[in-house]
């Protein structure tokens, strides 16, 4: 928590969203060092969809020194991912969901 705070260049009160029961939080960081974040993403799980509320990169990866490229991007790539065998459980809620609405053909 001591290394993501404004004063240490996080844009977001992430305290808050720790803090929130409703929220998950999740961070990106590198095989050799775990300990440094490189980034930051807010996520809530409802129930026919996740909603994400905020993902932030460390100011050492924005702008055109950054150290690494892709942190936001790879964050919601995890999230797709690690979300994605959920929803395969709940692929037969889907279909009954899908077959609930008509379809009818256009003339």
């Amino acid at each position: 928590m001591k290394q993501i705070t404004k004063k240490n260049g996080w844009w977001f009160n992430w305290k808050l969203e720790l803090d929130n029961n409703t929220k998950e939080v999740y961070k990106l960081t590198i095989v050799n060092n775990p300990n440094i974040i490189q980034g930051l993403m807010s996520i809530s799980i409802e129930n026919d969809h996740l909603f994400m509320n905020l993902v932030e990169s460390a100011q050492f990866n924005i702008g055109k020194s950054k150290l690494y490229e892709g942190v936001a991007e790879n964050l919601v790539g995890m999230l797709v991912k690690f979300h994605f065998k959920k929803a395969l459980t709940d692929l037969p809620l889907l279909t009954q969901r899908l077959n609930s609405f008509p379809i009818t053909k256009r003339h």
